[in-house]
C-alpha cells in the first residue's frame, strides 16, 4: 500500500468518530474546522504514524484532542477580548429533547476536573480503550480507570444534589 492509500484507510475509519467526539465536546460550531485541522496534522506527520490501524486511530484521536484544547483556548481568548456574553448554542422552542440532553450532559461534564473530564470523553464518549486513552493523555491505564471511576462518582453526586434542590423547590412552591 502507498502512504496515500494508508492515510485514506485511516480517514475512512476515523473521520466520523472524530467528528462525533468534537461535536460532543464543543457543539457543531467549529467542529468541522477542528477535525479538518487535526486530520491535516495527521497527514503532515504521516511519517510518524504507528503501524497498525488501531494505533493510528488512537494517534489521530490524540492529535484531535490537542487541537480541541487549542480551539477551547482560542475561544476563551476571543470571548475575553470581545467581552460579550457567550451562551453557547441556544435552544429554540422547537429544539429537540436530544439536543437539550446533549447540552446538559456537556455542561455536567464541564463541571468535572479536566483530567477526569478528558478520560470520560475519550473512553465513554469516543469509545477508546483505557490503553488508547492512556497513550493520548500520557498516563497509566490505572490512572485512566481511576479518573473515569471518580468522574462517575462525581456525576452521580452532582445529579443527586440537583434532584434534592428540585424536590426542595417543589415543596417550597
Amino acid at each position: 500500500m502507498t502512504d496515500r492509500s494508508d492515510f485514506e484507510r485511516l480517514f475512512r475509519s476515523v473521520h466520523t468518530d472524530l467528528h462525533g467526539y468534537v461535536v460532543r465536546r464543543m457543539g457543531l460550531t467549529g467542529a468541522e474546522d477542528v477535525v479538518a485541522d487535526a486530520l491535516a496534522t495527521v497527514f503532515a506527520r504521516w511519517g510518524d504514524a504507528p503501524a497498525s490501524l488501531d494505533e493510528q486511530r488512537a494517534w489521530a484521536f490524540g492529535i484531535t484532542h490537542h487541537k480541541l484544547q487549542e480551539a477551547f483556548r482560542k475561544r476563551s481568548r476571543a470571548i475575553a477580548v470581545v467581552s460579550v456574553l457567550h451562551a453557547g448554542p441556544t435552544a429554540s422552542a422547537a429544539a429537540d429533547d436530544e439536543v437539550a440532553a446533549l447540552d446538559r450532559a456537556r455542561r455536567l461534564l464541564e463541571r468535572l476536573p479536566t483530567a477526569e473530564r478528558n478520560a470520560v470523553y475519550l473512553t465513554v464518549v469516543a469509545g477508546l480503550t483505557s490503553a488508547e486513552t492512556a497513550r493520548i493523555l500520557e498516563c497509566s491505564v490505572t490512572a485512566v480507570t481511576s479518573r473515569v471511576s471518580r468522574a462517575r462518582h462525581s456525576l452521580r453526586a452532582i445529579l443527586e444534589a440537583e434532584k434534592g434542590k428540585e424536590a426542595s423547590a417543589r415543596v417550597v412552591s
